[in-house]
């Protein structure tokens, strides 16, 4: 193990609304099973975790196997100058690959084998001004796509990829007041197989856009939640239409049961001023998405889901110095 960074198996407490039942253990570890990982840095189906240290700015990968044992681990670099911009599979070789930016906004992709070693590493652009903004697989290619944010206009450009190459762009929307939410970046909406985007005003209106590569197929303006945000998304109920759960101003957590943009029904999840969603993600391999959730004082547990109702728990570690990456990457204002 990386020193610093062992597995931590102690939190000062849970959020009370999704504590066990009693009784009911914590299970001995996660089955980090998923059809298509958000971060799988081996190509073995398998989710993978990425913790950044906040001092450092170094990023090291935990590769864990079927039953949620860390197997081994790997340094993938980052300091001062260097953080994870977006993780994805640009090629479609199953292995995620990492998108870098430096402090003057260069984005480097590095095309990733299943060793850890480089296929390939290109400039894509980004500087001052431009910025990516999210990524997803917009035309069901099984590639990732991404969308770069113009910070002066609000403007957003979109760009199918096949590897490190652009094979088409167009600028797709977005202003001063309207910006995507790149904490989205798994929502499928219809179950096309294609990412959609959710699209948020400053006033607190959504609307979202159903997307088959660079055209939208239809649009649904949502309700509106002024004083809450996207904190993440996910099928919990494995019918291939995503969910979204939002975080309100004191840090409770609801998450809308979707389908196709109209909301089922609402739940709350939990949450409070100690605690936030850090990411959300197929845990066990059970087809439904699984929240992962920070404490103020940096631990870290995986809440295995069925819908909306908490299956257990499992504390997979982190304190105020080492953070996990969120998927896509760590921008996702």
């Amino acid at each position: 193990m990386i020193e610093g960074l062992e597995p931590r198996f102690t939190l000062s407490a849970a959020p009370a609304t999704l504590a066990l039942p009693l009784g009911e253990p914590l299970l001995e570890a996660a089955s980090l099973v998923s059809l298509r990982p958000p971060i799988d840095l081996n190509g073995d189906a398998i989710v993978d975790a990425v913790w950044r240290n906040a001092t450092t700015g170094i990023n090291v990968a935990w590769i864990h196997d079927a039953a949620g044992v860390v197997t081994s681990t790997r340094v993938l670099g980052g300091d001062a100058s260097w953080t994870i911009e977006a993780v994805g599979d640009f090629n479609g070789d199953a292995v995620s690959d990492i998108a870098w930016r430096n402090l003057a906004g260069t984005v480097v992709l590095r095309l990733m084998a299943a060793d850890g070693t480089t296929l390939q590493a290109s400039v894509l652009g980004g500087d001052a001004t431009w910025r990516l903004e999210a990524c997803g697989d917009y035309d069901g290619n099984l590639k990732t796509d991404l969308i770069w944010r113009n910070a002066t206009t609000g403007g957003d450009v979109m760009w199918l990829m096949n590897g490190t190459s652009v094979t088409s762009a167009r600028l797709i929307g977005g202003d001063a007041t309207w910006r995507l939410k790149s904490t989205a970046a798994d929502f499928d909406a219809n179950a096309d197989g294609m990412t959609d985007l959710v699209w948020r005003q400053a006033g607190g209106a959504s609307v979202l856009w159903r997307m088959n590569g660079l055209e939208v197929m239809s649009s649904t303006i949502l309700p509106s939640v002024p004083s809450s945000t996207i904190v993440g998304t996910g099928d919990f109920n494995a019918d291939g239409r995503h969910e979204i759960l939002w975080r309100d101003t004191v840090g409770n957590v609801d998450g809308w049961l979707m389908n196709d943009g109209a909301i089922i029904f609402t739940s709350f999840l939990g949450g409070g001023a100690t605690w936030s969603v850090q990411d959300t993600a197929d845990v066990n391999g059970d087809g439904k998405t699984d929240i992962v959730w920070r404490e103020s004082t940096g631990g870290t547990v995986v809440r295995l889901m069925n819908s909306f109702t908490v299956l257990g728990a499992t504390v997979i570690g982190g304190d105020t110095a080492w953070s996990l990456l969120r998927w896509p990457g760590p921008h996702s204002s």
